[in-house]
């Protein structure tokens, strides 16, 4: 099952960092597919990628619009329906607590985001996403303890680890250092 799910996650990965429309594309017939054909596992990753999808969708185009409101409840369907098939997976946690985080229900992406890390804590996305959360939060301390363990990890960050960073910098009114992260998070195309 996990051999026949690596391409959808490699996607996922590629359409996290870049969120490119093909990548999108390619993410929702890979995690389609595993939601009708794959085990339970394969189905909950399904869910949860198809979720982040959704949420995603709600925020371009306005998640307080009518269309907006019927992707946040897609979302929702599709991680409630992840966490039931697999209630362990850190993957499946953090997805959750990011379609909270977008929706803006801050204290349950918390409190997601930490059963995540409960679950495996050396899942650095998940630890990049805690980082940007605590800094919505206002946490900065926390968000930034986060962040630095996360670019520590990665020799090779995607950009959308410095959207912590930013916002931190931006609280700090150090608006240039914020600019330059800003940069980072959406380069150039």
């Amino acid at each position: 099952e996990s051999l026949t799910l690596y391409p959808c996650l490699v996607a996922f990965g590629l359409y996290r960092e870049a969120r490119r429309s093909q990548d999108a594309d390619r993410v929702a017939i890979c995690a389609g597919r595993a939601v009708s054909r794959e085990g339970r596992t394969g189905q909950a990753l399904g869910h949860a990628m198809l979720a982040t999808l959704a949420i995603n969708g709600a925020w371009e185009i306005g998640i307080d619009t009518a269309q907006g409101q019927e992707l946040l409840q897609e979302a929702e369907g599709h991680i409630d329906r992840a966490i039931a098939l697999e209630p362990t997976s850190s993957f499946v946690w953090s997805e959750r607590a990011y379609v909270a985080m977008v929706a803006q229900h801050l204290a349950a992406a918390r409190e997601y985001f930490h059963g995540a890390m409960q679950l495996n804590p050396a899942a650095v996305d998940t630890l990049s996403a805690y980082g940007q959360l605590q800094a919505q939060l206002g946490n900065m301390q926390e968000a930034r303890r986060l962040s630095a363990l996360a670019l520590e990890a990665e020799s090779n960050p995607p950009g959308w680890y410095f959207t912590g960073p930013s916002l931190i910098a931006l609280s700090e009114g150090d608006y240039t250092q914020a600019l330059e992260y800003a940069e980072l998070i959406v380069p150039s195309r």
